[in-house]
């Protein structure tokens, strides 16, 4: 409670019964305090009583009477005090005290609150509420809010800043978990900072694609596959072709030679390698499922078709894809059910597509592709009489890649045009026909025409090269510049 209307002291008004006092700030009384002049040595015994029956008037700033008191007491007292009960909404400016005869003041105390404006409190109205109502008056005395504390400020003053970790008002609210070490704003809660992958006001976003680390303002690396990382971290989730590291920074070739290695050949080699292991696996299981299905007369073994292949015309290039001699003495030779002979090393290869990747990233530093490839047959598992005779022979470019005689591509003979049935080309089985794809051999100069031949007598409308343009300094492309 503050003070805020000090005594008038020793009032002697014998000839005057009214005192009047008017306040230098407007305020809300609460309380009056009369003292009378019961001892007062002058005149003692003359005027004990001359209070009995005072009136007390409170009057605002328009001299509208806003509370009035008469004092009921019938005898005569040392000190009044009159309690404001009244709800007086106004601030008082000026009291009156006032009796029928000689009225004889020791002092009078008023006690209240300033009335001080909207957002301010204090003896002097100098200090400023934190209210969540802004225009509303706080309490006088101690700052505090009818309305409650504004966003950031907690209390009875309403003057003190929230503690950390918390925000809003009256300090209710804790910070996300996401910010970083649960730090924010203490008014809104937006995060002070974020920890690394994340962004947004409340850390809830995680950083876009191809980004990483504090604000997500850091690039994954160019070397990640698809440029995609961690978004906390930046550690690739998969390398590109022929490097490896957390971040996709060793490049394989120059790891193993110490010279920095040639990253476009590592990936040619092992490309290649991948179409050739593919192409040739669906091959042979189309031949030996068709050998099973109609049966075979002509069993002969793997080392007796090779001899027979290799003697006929030598004049003819030996394939590069022909195994040396380490590798074929590394291969096991068994005989299968039926009767058909085999160099396929057993056990399911099979690869699933969502692991191709990983797959051949694993395998891209070693000789693993490598060594399954030279293991799946060397072909002349069934005959190949039309492919190794004279006549034809020409028109193949290794001896030892040839079309078994039961499924190759027969074109449409016409004498006139010296046009024959033989071209170096497979039927192949698709997922659910039979004769689906065709596998050939490049054209060359020799073929072209039977080449094209093809093309329009089995209506294909599709070519798939699986070779470089060029090779071993042959150009292979088939079509026009």
């Amino acid at each position: 409670m503050i003070e805020f209307v000090f005594t008038t002291d020793h009032i002697l008004a014998a000839q005057a019964a009214v005192y009047v006092n008017c306040f230098q700030q407007p305020g809300s009384i609460l309380l009056f305090s009369i003292a009378s002049t019961l001892h007062y040595d002058s005149i003692a015994g003359c005027c004990e009583e001359r209070l009995i029956g005072f009136t007390l008037e409170a009057f605002k700033q328009t001299s509208t009477t806003v509370f009035k008191y008469t004092d009921p007491n019938p005898t005569a007292q040392q000190i009044y005090t009159v309690i404001v009960t009244a709800n007086i909404t106004d601030p008082i400016n000026r009291i009156r005290i006032s009796n029928s005869d000689i009225l004889t003041l020791c002092e009078v105390l008023v006690f209240g609150e300033t009335a001080c404006p909207p957002g301010k409190f204090g003896l002097e109205c100098e200090r400023g509420c934190n209210c969540v109502d802004k225009n509303e008056s706080c309490f006088v005395s101690t700052g505090g809010c009818p309305s409650g504390c504004a966003a950031s400020y907690t209390g009875e003053d309403c003057y003190t800043q929230c503690p950390e970790k918390t925000f809003g008002q009256d300090c209710k609210e804790n910070c996300s978990s996401a910010c970083r070490d649960g730090l924010c704003h203490n008014v809104t809660g937006v995060c002070n900072q974020c920890p690394p992958g994340y962004i947004g006001d409340f850390c809830d976003e995680v950083c876009s694609v191809y980004m990483f680390g504090d604000d997500c303002r850091q690039n994954c690396s160019v070397y990640c596959l698809d440029q995609l990382c961690n978004h906390q971290t930046g550690v690739c989730d998969n390398c590109t072709m022929g490097r490896r590291g957390d971040f996709c920074e060793v490049e394989i070739a120059a790891a193993q030679s110490g010279d920095g290695g040639d990253d476009t050949a590592v990936i040619g080699a092992v490309v290649g390698t991948i179409l050739g292991v593919i192409i040739v696996t669906i091959v042979v299981i189309f031949f030996v499922w068709r050998h099973r299905r109609n049966g075979s007369e002509d069993k002969r073994s793997v080392n007796q078709e090779i001899s027979a292949a290799t003697s006929s015309n030598s004049s003819t290039p030996t394939s590069p894809r022909r195994p040396n001699a380490e590798a074929k003495a590394a291969i096991s030779i068994e005989e299968g059910p039926d009767n058909i002979y085999s160099n396929v090393r057993p056990g399911n290869t099979a690869v699933a597509v969502e692991d191709l990747r990983s797959y051949l990233h694993n395998h891209a530093s070693d000789t693993f592709l490598k060594d399954q490839f030279e293991s799946v047959p060397m072909a002349n598992s069934y005959s190949q009489h039309e492919g190794v005779s004279a006549q034809t022979s020409k028109k193949n470019r290794y001896k030892n890649i040839l079309p078994y005689d039961h499924s190759r591509v027969l074109l449409q003979v016409d004498a006139d045009k010296k046009h024959e049935d033989y071209i170096n080309a497979s039927f192949v089985k698709g997922y659910n026909t039979e004769d689906f794809f065709i596998a050939s051999q490049a054209p060359n100069s020799v073929i072209l025409n039977d080449f094209v031949r093809m093309l329009w007598e089995k209506q294909v409308d599709r070519v798939v090269m699986l070779t470089n343009l060029i090779e071993d300094r042959k150009v292979r492309r088939l079509w026009l510049s």
